[in-house]
């Protein structure tokens, strides 16, 4: 691997990362709006099964956006051992495809938690409708 590839090619994946994690954001705060929502409207029926979803996806949230910020970190720091290792002229070339798989591996993760957010959100708009249709 050329010099300058060893510390771009982590740098390539940061601004797709980045955007996950501004979409992941926006949804974490409806989420957290959804819970404000159903706090003044607890004295409906269903409102612990909702209050359940939103808790689940809260915490699903949570543990994709750590592991978005762990992969942008792991990201970056392989970067900075590759231009580090450039400007030295060291060897490290096993350090940094470690740490820019440990990168990919925690947004594989975050894309993998992001899915069961993405299901458990089905149940929560089906639930929503049913309170609509008993209303």
């Amino acid at each position: 691997m050329e010099s300058a590839e060893l510390w771009l090619t982590p740098l390539l994946l940061v601004p797709g990362v980045a955007l996950l994690v501004m979409s992941t954001s926006s949804r974490f705060a409806n989420v957290h709006s959804e819970i404000h929502d159903l706090a003044n409207h607890k004295h409906e029926e269903d409102i612990q099964q909702l209050a359940e979803n939103l808790d689940k996806r809260s915490v699903i949230f949570r543990n994709a956006l750590v592991s978005l910020y762990l992969s942008i970190t792991f990201l970056a720091i392989a970067s900075l051992a590759g231009g580090i290792a450039v400007i030295w002229k060291g060897n490290i070339f096993y350090l940094v495809m470690g740490l820019s798989c440990l990168g990919i591996m925690c947004l594989v993760f975050a894309s993998l938690e992001l899915i069961r957010e993405s299901m458990l959100t089905l149940e929560v708009i089906k639930q929503h409708c049913k309170q609509i249709e008993k209303h």
